[in-house]
């Protein structure tokens, strides 16, 4: 736990910046979707690379690989400064294998440590804990970037998390190791050749959630900040914002059983659906702050119950449990790649002024699609 709190501070404090930094200095939205191309595809990688290491040695040998990648990231963002918009390609490869090793292990770490019943209140506890990170530092960190002479507000964050992610791979070596040797890694019986029909009906809603969320996770902090010109204001957003997502992830916390998952997800799914509504129709900060309510209110009701369905669902087959961790990372990531992918053909390709809020309001559609395929096939 003492890792996992040591690393979300890290991440909380720069990852939000990342895309600011790279907004302001590679001169547009264009450039942060393709750093983010760069980063999923190595997302897919970094999660196979890491159930490897995990099979053959141990889950926290994965995790420590994961943090120093995030280590080596930010070394590198800080050595190139302004000049790191000329590699984004390395660079979103570097954080998206950092990412991968990371989930990766994290997840396998929590299947291991949970009953699948009880799957839907560990999750919704890691989500709390990070989600107070995520509130706080990236408030902190906007806060130190207004105030410190230009550009060495950058420098700060990004260095305070070089040295957050270097203390918990450290701290990680005292973390002993499982000791249960090589287990096997059924990758491809999890991908395709399940026997559970539910399992694969979940595998193809997580890729229709993925072409929403590739998109919308680094939308938001973009726009404020391209509206505002401040990260001050950005950081407040994500103070305002992050603490309404952890008022709901407590809530879901409390009522996340099983038998709730399809209500939950309903009122979740059409939540995400208004709030890209939203951002696509209502122009200028009315449509950013609408949007922010909205998704801040309904992320974890999507989340929650998407996140313990898969735990409950991999839980039956402990000894295959590894292979299901990795498996649900690849539909998801791909279908994030789709999205960002429909986004940069609207801004390259289409030259009108409504082509990009109508591959929004589109994208936010996608939740739809997967709630269908759960609640026809899962929950």
């Amino acid at each position: 736990m003492a890792i996992h709190a040591l690393f979300i501070a890290g991440v909380g404090l720069s990852t939000t910046f990342v895309s600011v930094f790279l907004f302001r200095h590679g001169g547009g939205l264009a450039i942060v979707a393709r750093y983010h191309v760069a980063l999923f595809l190595a997302f897919l990688v970094g999660a196979v690379g890491a159930g490897y290491v995990a099979a053959r040695s141990d889950r926290i040998v994965a995790l420590r690989w994961g943090v120093g990648l995030h280590a080596l990231f930010f070394l590198g963002v800080l050595a190139l400064g302004s000049r790191a918009p000329a590699y984004i390609w390395p660079l979103g490869a570097l954080l998206g294998l950092g990412m991968g090793f990371y989930y990766l292990g994290c997840s396998v770490l929590m299947l291991d440590a949970t009953e699948p019943a009880a799957a839907h209140r560990l999750v919704a506890a890691i989500d709390q804990a990070r989600l107070a990170a995520l509130t706080i530092a990236p408030f902190l960190a906007g806060w130190a970037v207004d105030r410190l002479p230009s550009g060495h507000g950058y420098r700060a964050i990004f260095a305070a998390s070089v040295l957050l992610f270097i203390v918990a791979v450290a701290y990680s070596g005292k973390v002993r190791r499982s000791g249960a040797g090589p287990v096997r890694l059924p990758l491809r019986q999890a991908l395709v050749g399940s026997d559970e029909p539910r399992w694969r009906s979940y595998l193809l809603a997580q890729g229709w959630r993925g072409v929403r969320d590739g998109v919308f996770l680094f939308l938001a902090g973009v726009l404020v900040f391209e509206r505002a010109r401040s990260e001050w204001h950005l950081g407040l957003f994500a103070l305002g914002t992050g603490a309404l997502t952890w008022l709901a992830t407590a809530w879901v916390a409390r009522r996340a059983e099983p038998a709730r998952h399809r209500g939950l997800l309903t009122i979740g799914v059409v939540g995400s659906v208004l709030a890209a509504g939203a951002l696509a129709i209502i122009p200028g900060w009315g449509g950013i702050v609408v949007f922010g309510v909205l998704e801040s209110a309904s992320l974890p009701l999507v989340a929650v119950p998407f996140s313990a369905v898969s735990y409950v669902i991999a839980g039956k087959d402990r000894r295959g449990g590894l292979g299901h961790m990795i498996a649900r990372e690849l539909p998801l990531n791909l279908g994030r790649l789709a999205g960002v992918a429909v986004l940069l053909a609207a801004l390259q390709w289409i030259r009108h002024p409504a082509a990009v809020p109508a591959v929004l309001a589109g994208l936010g559609l996608a939740n739809l699609a997967a709630l269908w395929v759960l609640r026809r096939g899962v929950v």
